[in-house]
């Protein structure tokens, strides 16, 4: 909204039209890159005959929740629904035990996170609870906060060594804000958003350690972890990590961690549903959060649906193993293949940097204006990630995100842009080369504006 109300200044109306364009949502559908054979035919029966054979075992399995879509949920979510997520934990986990119990089905991820910020009083002064959140980090999460009543403790992760998660810079931004609030919410987001680095199990144990030590409640944001493909990565999740550190740990350290459909491999973002498990809450806090669900809308069924499909999808055997199979392994490679595509096109650019991405599907971008650029946005009063968005979109169609939107304002300027592949995934996964065009015309522009004169580094 600020970038909009500053538009004008810089820019002409225009009614250029633009043989290629590519937006900054961040969800699959505008690329028609979702698992939609599977998701479709389950939920819509669409222009298929219910004696499909592709059909038989996924209608086995979730039948009995088809025919219920206009009906109420129960209040935490269905029963074999959250069985089906808790048994999906222990399988990914690798068979750390899960009571469906812990498991609360929500809205969205984002639903879950205003849950958890709803457990805390926040006072006010010295005593107003503060909430560490990484720099750069979801846009969303640093909203709920001040709507809760809470103070954003930003810590800064290292771009220098791929955005990994610095404990020292973590322990120097907990001692500052303890001179003017109260920390007591540790935000984590693994893997990264808009950074797209994956934790490595020594950092997160680190993370364990030091949350023990300053007693600080665990939120992580773990949304992404079906959409790794960095070479040698893996994702492990932070109950996978606290329960494997040994009692001292396993019993102590609370923790709530997050997923949702609208990301991995479905990006069924429209559904709005999700789960968050919690683990060695207090039962006071749990009572309170049950009296806030209950309270609150659930989940409609088709999003359950939608995430019984994500927790329990066809298995090997199966009649709709082979297409479900075939549609997820072209969306992985899809990404992975685009998203090395975009670091080697920006990083042969210059004034701009990008480290290699390893999960979710951005390329956060650093960038280093001119000198003639950055007094340009100095006369405009704009940032110059902003700047370069606004010309970019103004010469070429094309839409990026500015880094201020991310949190950043310590100098640094970044841009965000997203790897959504322009293609329609069916049978034949056809490919159309849109996303080369987008590629190619941003280069062109970054050419002309970033050659003006020797990049100016902040």
């Amino acid at each position: 909204l600020w970038g909009a109300e500053h538009s004008v200044a810089v820019l002409p109306r225009s009614e250029t039209h633009y043989h290629v364009s590519l937006e900054i949502l961040n969800h699959f559908h505008f690329s028609n890159l979702n698992l939609k054979l599977i998701c479709l035919r389950l939920l819509f029966l669409f222009d298929y005959n219910l004696n499909d054979r592709l059909l038989l075992v996924n209608l086995e399995t979730v039948s009995h929740l088809i025919f219920l879509t206009g009906c109420y949920s129960e209040d935490f979510g269905i029963s074999c629904v959250r069985r089906n997520v808790a048994r999906f934990i222990e399988e990914r986990d690798g068979g750390i035990a899960c009571d469906r119990e812990n498991i609360y089905i929500t809205n969205g991820a984002t639903n879950g996170l205003q849950l958890i910020l709803r457990l805390f009083e926040y006072g006010k002064g010295p005593s107003q609870t503060g909430v560490l959140v990484p720099v750069p980090s979801y846009t969303r999460f640093r909203l709920m906060v001040l709507e809760a009543g809470g103070v954003n403790v930003p810590y800064y992760l290292n771009e220098g060594h791929s955005w990994a998660l610095d404990m020292t810079e973590m322990k120097r931004a907990l001692k500052c804000a303890r001179e003017h609030c109260s920390p007591k919410i540790l935000y984590l987001i693994n893997p990264g958003n808009p950074t797209g680095q994956v934790m490595s199990r020594k950092t997160m144990e680190g993370v364990i350690k030091f949350a023990a030590e300053e007693k600080l409640f665990l939120v992580a944001d773990e949304v992404y972890q079906d959409q790794v493909f960095g070479d040698n990565c893996s994702f492990l999740s932070f109950k996978k990590v606290l329960f494997e550190m040994g009692s001292e740990y396993r019993d102590n350290v609370e923790l709530v961690s997050l997923n949702s459909v609208s990301k991995a491999y479905l990006g069924e973002c429209g559904f709005r549903c999700g789960y968050l498990e919690t683990i060695n809450i207090d039962p006071e806090a749990i009572t309170q959060l049950r009296i806030l669900i209950t309270s609150s809308s659930f989940p409609s069924i088709s999003g359950q649906i939608v995430l019984d499909i994500l927790m329990k999808p066809p298995q090997p055997g199966e009649p709709s193993y082979e297409i479900f199979n075939k549609e997820k392994t072209f969306i992985m490679n899809t990404l992975a293949r685009n998203s090395k595509l975009a670091v080697q096109t920006i990083n042969a650019l210059p004034g701009l940097r990008c480290n290699p991405i390893q999960a979710s599907m951005f390329c956060y971008t650093r960038l280093e204006l001119p000198s003639k650029a950055l007094e340009q946005c100095k006369a405009l009063d704009l940032y110059p990630g902003l700047f370069y968005c606004m010309q970019l979109l103004e010469e070429t169609g094309i839409v990026l995100d500015p880094g201020t939107g991310f949190g950043e304002n310590d100098g640094r300027d970044h841009i965000r842009y997203m790897n959504r592949p322009e293609c329609f995934c069916c049978l034949e996964f056809q490919i159309y080369p849109k996303i080369v065009e987008a590629l190619e015309a941003a280069e062109k522009f970054s050419k002309s504006l970033l050659a003006q004169r020797t990049p100016v580094t902040n």
